[in-house]
């Protein structure tokens, strides 16, 4: 379950990809992109590392927004196999992903 309010500011999806890397800083996270018709939207699972989901219990991943992108003034670079993202003076970089061919579809 995402937790976003998409209709706040009549948002609407319009791509996703999950379980994709993202170097920020120096961590490396799996992250959900989520792009919709304004932003650029990484989830992650809060839930993830729960004890009960290794166990037989079904435990719903709750996903938070980790960060959230205009596309109004998105800077990125695709290079080779990933995408470089700079983000007030920070260097997002995602792993395996061409974000041009993630915003064309």
């Amino acid at each position: 379950m995402y937790n976003y309010d998409f209709l706040k500011d009549k948002e609407h999806a319009i791509n996703e990809k999950e379980q994709v890397l993202v170097c920020f800083g120096n961590k490396k996270l799996l992250v959900n992109i989520m792009l919709t018709d304004k932003n650029l939207l990484f989830f992650y699972d809060t839930e993830k590392d729960s004890s009960l989901k290794s166990s037989r219990m079904g435990v719903v991943s709750q996903y938070e927004v980790l960060l959230k992108l205009s596309l109004d003034n998105l800077d990125y670079h695709i290079m080779d196999n990933f995408t470089e993202i700079n983000f007030k003076g920070d260097v997002i970089l995602i792993y395996n992903f061409n974000l041009d061919d993630f915003i064309k579809l």
